[in-house]
């Protein structure tokens, strides 16, 4: 099949839009999470570049034609489709031209917490203890790259840092390159002990106000 070279120039002229375009068609219900709701919450030297945005909705396939069909309608042409992806329940917004994802829908398996940032929804902090252990499964250890820690792990230690800042006066004037030299495995355990308590915090005032 031939190259439309001229539908390709547009693409990659329009792709700085896609943020904006799929921003505007994510509605009050639904929930960004993943990479997203991290690199919103950070500072920008901390942030990992990522495209995609993930979301929870309780009507994933809808909701990602109508995403597909707003940025077609942006783009002046059928740029994008709607796939299942491999996960159930997922609906992915891809480009026609590059292959790539720029947004996930998934039905949420349970009601999730989140914090309205810049009039949108995003995921609740802090990470459950489970979530954050399986992170660092994933990831390099906090505890062994106080040098050479990769952006997603300095992102979430930076997440931590400012949540239990608040809640251990001994942190109180702690700065955050201090916070990094003191994680230890003890001291690890220490958060994650704290990070269980004020997650069991938060769900408990999540229930009295349902």
């Amino acid at each position: 099949m031939a190259v439309d070279l001229e539908k390709v120039d547009n693409f990659h002229r329009k792709k700085q839009l896609i943020k904006e375009i799929l921003l505007r068609t994510i509605k009050n219900k639904e929930i960004i999470y993943g990479e997203q709701a991290v690199k919103i919450r950070v500072p920008e030297h901390l942030q990992r570049h990522t495209d995609d945005y993930d979301v929870y909705s309780r009507t994933p396939k809808r909701d990602a034609i109508e995403a597909e069909k707003e940025l077609d309608r942006e783009f002046g042409g059928d740029y994008f489709d709607v796939t299942p992806a491999e996960h159930k329940g997922t609906f992915k917004v891809r480009s026609r031209i590059n292959g790539k994802g720029y947004a996930d829908f998934t039905y949420p398996d349970k009601n999730y917490g989140y914090d309205e940032i810049d009039g949108h929804n995003y995921i609740a902090f802090p990470l459950k203890l489970e979530e954050f252990l399986e992170f660092q499964r994933l990831n390099p250890p906090v505890e062994q790259i106080a040098e050479r820690m990769d952006e997603a792990t300095k992102a979430i230690a930076w997440v931590l840092y400012v949540t239990l800042k608040k809640q251990t006066p001994e942190m109180e004037k702690m700065s955050f390159d201090e916070f990094q030299k003191e994680i230890t495995e003890k001291f690890i355990m220490k958060m994650h002990i704290l990070a269980k308590t004020v997650l069991e915090s938060d769900l408990e005032l999540l229930e009295k106000k349902k």
